[in-house]
């Protein structure tokens, strides 16, 4: 997965880690929410939040 992460900024600067990890587990269907998404890489829930809605 890190290296989709890496083409994904490569692609998209703009984009932090945390938010191209994003939208690649959505995107490979590996996490259906942010809990999972935030369990799965052991960040704060909190953290993956603040993330999402820098997206928007």
């Amino acid at each position: 997965m890190t290296d989709l992460v890496a083409q994904l900024i490569a692609a998209q600067p703009e984009l932090t880690p945390t938010q191209a990890s994003t939208l690649i587990t959505a995107q490979q269907d590996i996490a259906h929410n942010s809990r999972t998404f935030a369990r799965l890489l052991g960040l704060a829930h909190a953290l993956v939040l603040r993330e999402l809605n820098a997206l928007l």
